[in-house]
């Protein structure tokens, strides 16, 4: 089962969905905002991917190897309201053991995405840009202290001190 959620992320799709809303749900009694309607949408989207993603190991393996799946948690990271949702996920995808090599070069990569979007989060114009590097940084301790010597190896491999530098840095 691979959970694709790039459907919910997105402007344009809160015109689609806006759209796909009947006339009779518009007026009267049912009125609801479009941003109303999104709010709801995307609430049970990510209830329906939390839910997926605590089903088994199995789920948060294949959310691991799921292209898609980080792509829409690391833009999540950025959107109001769903930071925490994206960050929480992305942490617990870190924190998986890796039971292949295919799981350790999965979790690499990962790590790789999360230091580039660490380094690239502070360069974008957001009013929220401190909260994201302050909690990205408390995700590394947090991730650090599951086991200390694994996730070292795995960010010195990651180039954790480059990234963390150059956010210093600039």
């Amino acid at each position: 089962m691979d959970i694709q959620l790039h459907a919910f992320n997105g402007a344009s799709n809160k015109m689609q969905l806006a759209e796909a809303v009947s006339d009779e749900h518009r007026s009267g009694p049912y009125l609801l905002t479009c941003t109303e309607i999104w709010r709801q949408s995307r609430e049970a989207v990510f209830d329906l991917f939390a839910e997926y993603f605590l089903t088994s190991e199995q789920a948060r393996f294949a959310s691991l190897h799921s292209k898609n799946t980080l792509g829409v948690l690391f833009n999540l990271l950025v959107e109001p309201g769903s930071k925490r949702f994206a960050l929480c996920h992305i942490l617990d995808l870190l924190k998986l053991p890796p039971i292949s090599e295919e799981d350790q070069e999965a979790k690499l990569e990962l790590c790789i995405k999360y230091l580039e979007t660490l380094s690239q989060s502070h360069i974008e114009e957001h009013d929220h840009e401190v909260d994201i590097l302050v909690d990205m940084l408390g995700g590394i301790c947090e991730v650090l202290q599951t086991d200390l010597k694994y996730y070292q190896a795995l960010f010195r491999e990651g180039e954790c001190f480059v990234h963390i530098v150059t956010v210093l840095n600039e």
